[in-house]
């Protein structure tokens, strides 16, 4: 399965050193042009800048779509491109924000967020769970400890 990635998984992914489950997880990462660019900022940690830089071969970078989208509020540019290019290709979605989730849900995308996907590492022992989460909260990523708690009461145990 593919799945179009926006800037903030990928972004946190990387910092965690967790980004290669995603090449497990699925045959094929799309991310929109626009991502590329919030990657590359200047702000952007310098992991995210070299990852970005040296793009594995499971990822591919796509132009903005010119699919329109229902008028949705609260989503950015950015945001309006990853929901765009999912719904052209007819593929899931990786996203935390809440308002673009939302939004992808509405529009019938599949979506999955950055503790997703880490639950889903987690299933197949690819990763520690408790030891990926903790290394989460180290970023600034905005995740209610209540999330945190029932992803781990989900985990399997080893």
């Amino acid at each position: 399965m593919r799945i179009v990635a926006d800037t903030g998984p990928l972004n946190y992914l990387i910092q965690i050193e967790a980004i290669g489950v995603l090449e497990h997880l699925f045959t094929e990462v799309l991310i929109p042009e626009g991502v590329v660019m919030e990657l590359m900022a200047e702000a952007a940690p310098v992991a995210v800048r070299d990852w970005v830089l040296n793009l594995p071969i499971w990822c591919s970078v796509h132009p903005a779509s010119d699919n329109p989208l229902p008028a949705f509020s609260g989503l950015s540019p950015v945001d309006i491109d990853v929901l765009a290019l999912a719904q052209a290709n007819q593929e899931a979605v990786i996203l935390d924000d809440l308002a673009a989730r939302n939004a992808a849900n509405q529009m019938g995308l599949k979506v999955i967020g950055t503790l997703g996907v880490l639950e889903l590492a987690a299933t197949r022992k690819w990763v520690n769970l408790s030891e990926t989460i903790a290394l989460l909260k180290q970023t600034n990523i905005r995740i209610s400890d209540q999330l945190y708690s029932a992803a781990i009461a989900r985990a399997p145990r080893s």
